[in-house]
């Protein structure tokens, strides 16, 4: 039986001090048909003698410091093999992760990639590697789908996806300076049809260096994410997620994209960006428009979602945050970080609602 070869593209800025442990992860691998591409995107600290150690097991990369994505796009221009992974060069693989993807993908043809469960490890007080939690895959894989339309379900390297349909779907954006990923993922899976959850686990460390620490970048790509995701909902096409886009999933996708949206809201009112958080609000009036247009009947969910999360709620809520919130004036303070609490609360316990929808249907 023929044995498919996997691409693992590595790029790594500055992070010579995690590479060697993730080459490791990837040289214990069951499955030992692989190529390994690390990219050296203009790294200044030892990145380049540990490739070198490396580079009878590798293929080197080299170039000026161009950002995340233009690192992968040159490793997947470089890529000879059936499979794709992207592995970041501080995470790590488990053993036997190849081996299932692989023989899950060659016993499925139809089926565009893979994704499986995750570990978050970092370092405790003392040193010592510590678990802290996993990024949660749906509960179930039947609403994937809205789910993908809310929040990306899993770190890089746990997708396995299939080199001949990624030609198709394109490259890494570089413009998104965060949520690069998400958007890649989201573009091919809705391009392809939903990935399969399979059993297997990769390990996803979080450190103070960690990219999705930066949370104003983050929370700016993230209304960015919505707002892709919407206008590929909305688009002309006939298909999304390997599907028709009947009525009954497009607005299932839109009540995804709808709590995103308010989510993306609630964070941006939190580290004081109202400009952004005011875009966020649009476009969950834009959405709640599109809901309407396609005559969905309204439930009370989704009143509730529009009366208390966007302007019906508190017209001049955003308005007032630059000028009171994080004033010295204790009493408008007060006063407005009231209302913001009130409103955070209302918004928390509608996207309880919306997920318990989502993952219960």
């Amino acid at each position: 039986m023929r044995s498919s070869l996997v691409s693992i593209i590595v790029p790594c800025y500055n992070y010579g001090h995690f590479l060697q442990e993730t080459l490791d992860s990837i040289y214990a691998q069951s499955h030992e048909k692989i190529e390994i591409i690390v990219v050296n995107d203009g790294s200044n600290d030892n990145t380049s003698s540990v490739m070198e150690a490396n580079k009878n097991r590798i293929r080197q990369v080299h170039q000026n410091n161009m950002g995340l994505s233009e690192a992968r796009n040159s490793a997947i221009k470089e890529a000879k093999g059936d499979y794709l992974i992207f592995l970041d060069s501080d995470d790590l693989l488990t053993k036997n992760h190849l081996k299932k993807s692989v023989e899950y993908l060659d016993a499925n043809p139809s089926c565009p990639g893979t994704v499986c469960h995750n570990i978050q490890f970092g370092l405790s007080h003392s040193g010592k590697a510590s678990i802290k939690n996993e990024w949660p895959l749906p509960k179930n894989p039947k609403n994937l789908e809205a789910i993908f339309c809310f929040r990306n379900i899993a770190p890089p390297h746990a997708y396995t996806i299939r080199r001949e349909l990624a030609s198709i779907t394109g490259t890494f954006d570089p413009a998104m300076k965060a949520c690069e990923d998400y958007d890649y993922w989201f573009r091919y899976f809705s391009q392809h049809g939903a990935p399969s959850i399979i059993d297997s686990t990769v390990m996803y460390r979080q450190h103070s260096h960690s990219m999705s620490k930066k949370y104003d970048r983050q929370f700016y790509f993230d209304h960015v994410m919505s707002e892709k995701i919407f206008a590929r909902i909305t688009d002309n096409s006939t298909h999304i997620f390997g599907h028709q886009k009947e009525t009954e999933l497009k607005c299932k996708l839109l009540y995804s994209n709808l709590a995103s949206s308010i989510k993306n809201m609630r964070n941006n009112i939190r580290i004081n960006q109202p400009n952004i958080a005011d875009k966020c609000e649009h476009l969950a009036e834009k959405i709640s428009s599109e809901l309407f247009q396609v005559e969905f009947e309204k439930n009370e969910l989704f009143t509730l979602i529009i009366k208390k999360c966007t302007k019906r709620y508190n017209p001049n809520i955003h308005k007032k945050i630059p000028n009171t919130l994080f004033s010295r004036d204790k009493k408008n303070q007060d006063h407005d970080l009231s209302s913001i609490k009130k409103l955070m609360i209302e918004i928390k316990f509608q996207l309880k609602k919306i997920r318990y929808l989502l993952d219960s249907a």
